[in-house]
């Protein structure tokens, strides 16, 4: 009989961050999307306080999951793009876009959500950014809105 030591597969680091508050941003300009408080950082590796972004720590390395999530509290009711990336360095490197088009009459609610699975070493930093071309501007809820991670290897 083999056994498997599940301390091994600690998938650490690993955290998860949402607003407290909502936020305002313009539009046509990325914009980083505030997530100021934790719920949990296994590693002291998020920086909820100034930065808002994930670093990889010294000898952690690897392959990291990410999830974020947004809604904001316009009602689209006409043809308009709403997107949100991870940057990695300061630098794009992943994301979704949503074209919302209604077919009916109305207004909509706008929700963004999406993954990337990204190979980062130590000291590469992860952001969340937010575009939108509405025309003015947007403020995402302070509910539904997350940011978290972990390593997977």
């Amino acid at each position: 009989i083999k056994r498997i030591d599940a301390s091994f597969f600690q998938n650490t680091p690993s955290f998860s961050a949402r607003m407290s508050g909502a936020q305002t941003l313009s539009n046509e300009t990325y914009t980083k999307v505030d997530f100021d408080t934790e719920d949990f950082d296994t590693d002291g590796a998020y920086d909820h306080s100034t930065n808002q972004r994930f670093t990889v720590p010294s000898g952690k390395g690897g392959l990291y999951s990410f999830q974020y999530s947004c809604q904001n509290s316009q009602k689209s009711s006409s043809n308009k793009l709403y997107s949100m990336r991870l940057y990695v360095n300061g630098s794009s490197a992943a994301g979704t876009l949503v074209r919302q088009n209604p077919t009916t009459t109305g207004t909509y609610d706008v929700y963004l959500n999406g993954s990337a699975s990204l190979q980062l070493e130590a000291g590469d930093y992860v952001e969340v950014f937010y575009w939108h071309n509405t025309g003015s501007t947007v403020n995402l809820e302070s509910d539904n809105k997350r940011f978290s991670g972990f390593r997977v290897t």
